[in-house]
């Protein structure tokens, strides 16, 4: 009898709809690993962007892999010219695999240029390479689409 009750409950499991596992408990797993890295690299991008407005660029170093010389160089220019800097961080794609990610996100920039005393406003789209050390994320590196 136990052998009929065993074999009934395998076959139901078998059963499962095309596409889906016949184990759910790993798919939930794994779609709670995934939101919580989302929201992890979504917590990440929110630091890079309230970085970049404070500019702190010791601060940006801490959210990355490594930072150059010639890297902070660059960004202590930007922030030289760029008064009442304000950056947005939207339209986020994220694409997660294992330790690995590939996030898309719109930046915004709006600030006064120092030299001409313009509004300016500054839109790209970045894909950034994102990887998971110790349990954190980190910014592998960052570039325009092209």
């Amino acid at each position: 009898m136990p052998t009929a009750c065993c074999a009934t409950r395998s076959a139901s499991r078998s059963r499962s709809a095309p596409g889906t596992s016949r184990f759910e408990w790993p798919a939930l797993a794994y779609a709670g690993e995934r939101e919580g890295d989302d929201a992890a690299i979504q917590a990440l991008l929110r630091q890079y962007a309230a970085a970049l407005e404070a500019k702190r660029v010791d601060q940006l170093a801490g959210l990355q892999v490594e930072m150059g010389a010639a890297q902070r160089a660059s960004l202590q220019r930007y922030f030289d010219i760029a008064r009442d800097l304000h950056v947005r961080i939207s339209d986020v794609d994220l694409a997660v695999e294992g330790d690995e990610a590939l996030a898309t996100f719109t930046r915004e920039d709006t600030f006064v240029d120092v030299g001409s005393g313009r509004h300016m406003h500054l839109e790209v789209r970045i894909s950034g390479i994102l990887t998971k050390q110790q349990g954190a994320w980190k910014i592998q590196g960052l570039r325009d689409p092209e």
